[in-house]
């Protein structure tokens, strides 16, 4: 490669810029005694303020603690700010390796490049590349330099290359927001766009690179001097990575090299074998960039086959430990062994077995795996299993084998932040139970929801999904390395969870063979009860695991991956002040206490690792209390409130047939969770008896027309749901009472099996409402419900009550349905009601009015729209002030053709979700109020609702795609459109507010969606508040039209009665549906005839 002289001649002052958090520590010891001239400068006013948002934009008192815990004063803060604070005096030791990246820069201006700018077919690029390129070539220069002929005669040019190109992606992940922001500035959009017209409608054809290459040339012609001094940060991180790759990659060869026969007795593996090729960049940098290797080793002949190792930088003792347990596991006849792994354990590091993914090849093998699994996932239950989703466990055939023993020996932390409370949180049994249960052990299926559009995904080993197709859209970059190059989705090619039996296009069909598994998984636990002395005994297989270390990420890795991706943002790498920020917000967990909790070094030991861009990342032993922290920083004495090992001990101690039982009632749970469908056209439901007991019943209706129940049987009913409610209860204690069942998911759409939330929804404040309603003997019940909100809402403080308004949604599957159902309580319970009104009073004032103008939610269900009803009916000038707050974010947030568009990129129609819902909403505020604001923009919503009218079905569509079929649901279609008419009714707007023309649609819309719902019969059973029967019977009831409604009711009910008691909720008789709006609490509450059935479905919206 010709390189140039180079034209590094330029010093750069400020790309000195040292770490934030050790000059506060500086500071801190000097006592403020640094650089004062810049102290009272508006630059610093303004980074001070920077700061103190992000660690008290909510709760200003913990900027005080945040000083205070480090020794800092406010004089000291300002100084820590300043940019001359971070100027040494004499350059930093990483400055002369900055230096020789900028000469590596500047030495190939004229050469050519050495990949295409586009990739070839399956051969992709690396953003930015060319400038990497050089510096991967001399850092890999000096890696093999720095190392014997013994460490690399057996290296092959391909796992040199292997390591190269895994710097160059680093080194490209850390520097491709800062470079495209600055190519991005300096290429206009006619640009840009001029590129993709250049190539017409080519499939084929390459952008051209032409901006592109003056881009590059440029910057490589002053060595990044540019760049680098308006992102001073930018070169810190990139000598960082540099150096830590060099120090990892030389100790990972300097260890294969000395044990090569080592490796030669485990895998066969000759000791002069090749090794072919390596594979990075497969788990987190971890200890200063440490990674897992894939190492592929080849024979000296020709007909050699390939192996392959995976070298893992960390302590194997437990693995090994591990897989000796699993060895000892007894057999019954016909049970297959569990799959043993080879390993070696080294001192701090070792050698594994690779498990190569191989799908199931038939349902035979599909059924043995299931099986397999089902005991896999009972031994990791005992063994205090967590976080083991879908890439740390391998499906081979007909086996399911962990691949990381880490997620073992879970220990039971002390809350030390709940420690240091004024008011520590207490937690019901049943609370502690399931945070041990098998749920928590991340096989099973579960449903988390990411970003603002609450996309869900299942990440756990059991429940996630095979790609449907071969490729998929991924982030990436469109066009890359050209004129035409920005961010968005690319094509890539789909990869299979390597925990899933399948390959590409197949479904997961986990719940298929869930009885096998429930079987096996039985079957296992009984063994554990038969053979526990084995396991429990001095000597036993338990004790085989004392003293061994365990790794542990003390939170959610997905927290670190934010942080670090906002780390390379171009605003963090502006400054080290900038760059501290970012880092402040892991401050945040431990801030919330009142006083400095013991633990407060773990955040400093964090700070240490992330200021390296590597994912946090702690030690201790299993059998032990105390957790050690990294950089010789010492340990945090009794964190664990009780060791892994022991509670492995507790756990097979009191192991019995009633916890099996519950462990098999939460799997169960979750899987039949997992696949539920929420459209009442699609309801998964095994169980055809229910629909031909409807169909039977719906003629004998017709033809009388008259019959319905008597008051006696709907209130025997009504009493008979509350005794099953109160007989399914599964903890009842401290005046707290909980049940397993369905909640809603973030989504709105997918619901989770687990301990009820708190919603009226789908939680436990909703039944409070039906046993309340239910009279005076089932008040203490009611009370029971809403025991821990109200403890929070009466004797939480300031920041407790602030997280209850962020942890939740603002709508009636949150913290809007928890005001209302309050309200409501308060009228039913006339000896608690000033309690209650006190309870509410002091959520709602807790409530700040940026958290309304945040919300893009929208909507009833889970927006501000939602909570408009609870502020209203709550009637004090607080509440109907934010209420207004909440109306003005809707106006203000409705697009142009009257809906509202929410983060999934939809807009809706229909009363929950929809447009006809937040109309409601802003019809009850001209009601309440009288301003004309909140009605002006309704007609538009009703044209745009006119639009989506779907004449074959007299029905409206779901929402603005027009594709989406009619449903007749409360949440969309015409029972959700007939309740908003009636809310714009009932709150008096009329043609004088919203026009002739709009009006006189408000009534036709009304009778025509009372008649379609009337007229509707489900072919499929649904019966609960939501989506099924009694939503609709409400619906009608509150219009006038009891004897349709009562038919109705009737259908249900005599369903039901033939089915012995089984009302349709959508699932099968396995699953718990306690709950007001989705299960038997809202059926009850119908049957009771009750008023407050209104405000329940109406959201507290009608007038």
């Amino acid at each position: 490669m010709h390189r140039a002289k180079s034209k590094f001649n330029k010093p750069l002052s400020h790309v000195y810029a040292t770490n934030f958090h050790q000059t506060l520590d500086t500071l801190a010891h000097a006592h403020g005694k640094a650089n004062q001239q810049d102290a009272t400068s508006t630059k610093i006013d303004d980074a001070l303020a920077a700061w103190q948002r992000v660690i008290a934009a909510h709760e200003p008192e913990q900027w005080t603690r945040r000083l205070n815990w480090d020794g800092l004063e406010q004089r000291t803060a300002r100084l820590a700010v300043s940019d001359e604070q971070h100027i040494p005096a004499q350059p930093p030791s990483w400055m002369a390796t900055l230096d020789r990246i900028r000469a590596e820069l500047g030495s190939v201006v004229d050469s050519a490049r050495e990949f295409p700018v586009l990739p070839q077919r399956n051969k992709p690029t690396v953003a930015f590349q060319e400038f990497w390129i050089p510096v991967t070539a001399w850092a890999l220069t000096q890696l093999k330099s720095s190392l014997d002929l013994s460490v690399t005669r057996h290296i092959s040019p391909d796992a040199w290359d292997s390591m190269r190109r895994a710097l160059l992606q680093r080194l490209s992940n850390i520097s491709e927001s800062v470079l495209f922001a600055i190519f991005n500035r300096e290429r206009n959009f006619d640009a840009m766009m001029n590129a993709y017209l250049s190539i017409g409608d080519s499939a084929s054809a390459s952008l051209p690179t032409t901006i592109y290459d003056l881009f590059v040339k440029r910057n490589q012609e002053d060595s990044l001097q540019a760049v680098f001094s308006e992102f001073p940060v930018l070169g810190r991180h990139l000598v960082t990575t540099i150096e830590l790759w060099h120090a990892t990659m030389a100790e990972f060869l300097s260890r294969l090299a000395r044990d090569r026969e080592l490796l030669s007795r485990t895998y066969k593996v000759d000791s002069t074998a090749l090794v072919a090729n390596l594979t990075l960049g497969l788990s987190d940098p971890h200890r200063g960039g440490r990674v897992v290797v894939i190492v592929h080793f080849v024979g000296n002949t020709k007909d050699a086959p390939l192996t392959k190792v995976v070298y893992k930088p960390k302590d194997m003792c437990l693995d090994d430990a591990y897989q000796r347990a699993i060895r000892a596991l007894p057999l019954e006849t016909g049970q297959a062994p569990l799959r043993i792994l080879k390993l070696v354990a080294c001192q701090g590091y070792g050698y594994m077995e690779f498990v190569e993914h191989r799908p199931a090849k038939d349902d035979i093998e599909l059924e043995r795996f299931y099986i397999n699994a089902g005991r896999l996932t009972a031994v990791l239950y005992i063994l205090g299993c967590t976080d083991c989703h879908y890439e740390n466990l391998i499906a081979d055939g007909d086996q399911l084998v962990l691949i990381d023993t880490e997620t073992l020996f879970e220990a039971k932390l002390r809350n030390l932040v709940n420690d240091a409370a004024a008011q520590p949180q207490s937690r019901s049994e049943m609370q502690v139970r399931l945070s041990s249960s098998v749920t928590r052990s991340g096989l099973l299926p579960c449903w988390e929801f990411i970003g603002e559009a609450k996309q869900a995904i299942d990440v756990s080993a059991l429940g996630a999904e095979s790609p449907i197709e071969a490729t998929q859209k991924k982030s990436g970059w469109i066009g890359i390395n050209s004129d035409g190059m920005m961010a968005g989705l690319i094509e890539q090619p789909s990869e299979v969870p390597g925990s899933l039996p399948y390959s590409v296009g197949k479904r997961n069909r986990f719940n298929e063979f869930l009885e096998p598994f429930c079987n096996e998984f039985h079957r296992t636990l009984l063994q554990f009860i038969q053979h526990r002395t084995a396991w429990i005994e001095p000597d036993g297989i338990l004790d085989s695991f004392c003293g061994l270390p365990r790794r542990l990420v003390v939170r959610p890795t997905q927290t670190y991956y934010q942080i670090k991706m906002q780390l390379t943002e171009p605003d963090a790498l502006r400054s080290a002040s900038a760059q501290g920020f970012v880092l402040e917000k892991l401050a945040l967990a431990f801030l919330t206490a009142p006083k400095k909790p013991k633990h407060w070094n773990i955040f400093k030991a964090e700070l240490r690792d992330m200021e390296m861009l590597d994912v946090p990342i702690f030690e201790h032993f299993v059998d032990s209390t105390d957790l050690s922290l990294p950089h010789g920083m010492g340990k945090v004495q009794g964190l664990i409130e009780i060791s892994g090992l022991e509670s492995c001990r507790t756990r097979l101690r009191k192991l019995n047939l009633d916890d099996i039982d519950l462990q098999l009632r939460l799997i169960r749970g979750v899987s039949n969770a997992r696949w539920i469908q929420l459209d009442a056209t699609s309801v998964v439901n095994t169980d055809d008896r229910l629909a031909t007991a409807n169909q039977s019943v719906g003629e004998s209706t017709t033809k009388h027309p008259q019959q319905s129940l008597t008051e006696k049987a709907r209130l025997q009913e009504a009493a008979r749901i509350a005794a099953n409610l109160q007989r399914d209860a599964i903890s009842v204690e401290h005046g707290r009472i909980d049940w397993l069942g369905l909640s809603l998911g973030d989504d709105s759409v997918r619901m989770s099996y687990g301990l009820l939330d708190p919603s009226m929804y789908s939680g436990t404040s909703g039944i409070a409402v039906f046993f309340a309603a239910l009279g005076p003997v089932h008040l203490p019940l009611a009370r029971a419900c809403v025991s821990e909100t109200l403890e929070l809402a009466l004797n939480g403080h300031a920041g407790l009550l602030w997280r209850w308004w962020r942890d939740q949604p603002l709508g009636i599957n949150g913290c809007g349905g928890t005001l209302l159902a309050l309200e409501i309580l308060s009228k039913l319970d006339a000896a608690q009601a000033d309690r209650y009104s006190t309870a509410a009073d002091r959520l709602i004032g807790a409530l700040q009015a940026d958290r309304l103008t945040v919300d893009k939610e929208f909507d009833i269900m889970a927006g501000c729209s939602g909570l408009i009803g609870a502020l209203l009916r709550r009637g004090t000038l607080q509440s109907i002030a934010l209420a207004k707050k909440a109306g003005d974010h809707l106006i203000a947030s409705q697009n142009e053709r009257g809906g509202w568009t929410l983060p999934n990129k939809q807009c809706y129609l229909g009363f929950a979700h929809g447009s006809a819902g937040i109309c409601a909403a802003l019809s009850a505020l001209y009601g309440v109020t009288g301003e004309m604001r909140f009605v002006q923009k309704i007609a538009l919503s009703l044209s745009l609702e006119q639009t989506y009218f779907h004449k074959q079905s007299n029905n409206w569509l779901t929402y603005i795609d027009g594709k989406s079929p009619p449903r007749t649901t409360w949440c969309h279609g015409a029972p959700g459109i007939a309740l908003s008419r009636l809310c714009l009714l009932s709150n008096n707007v009329t043609a004088a507010q919203i026009g002739t023309r709009a009006y006189a649609q408000v009534q036709s819309d009304l009778d025509l969606s009372l008649n379609t719902t009337a007229n509707f019969r489900s072919a499929t059973p649904l019966d609960h508040l939501c989506c099924g029967t009694f939503g609709r019977s409400g619906i009608l009831r509150l219009a006038g039209r009891t004897t349709e409604a009562s038919q109705i009711d009737l259908i249900a009910y005599t369903a039901a009665t033939q089915q012995g008691g089984l009302y349709g909720f959508g699932h099968t008789a396995l699953v718990e549906t306690p709950s007001l709006f989705r299960g038997s609490a809202g059926v009850g509450l119908s049957l009771l005839r009750s008023p407050c059935v209104s405000t329940v479905l109406s959201a507290g919206l009608l007038g």
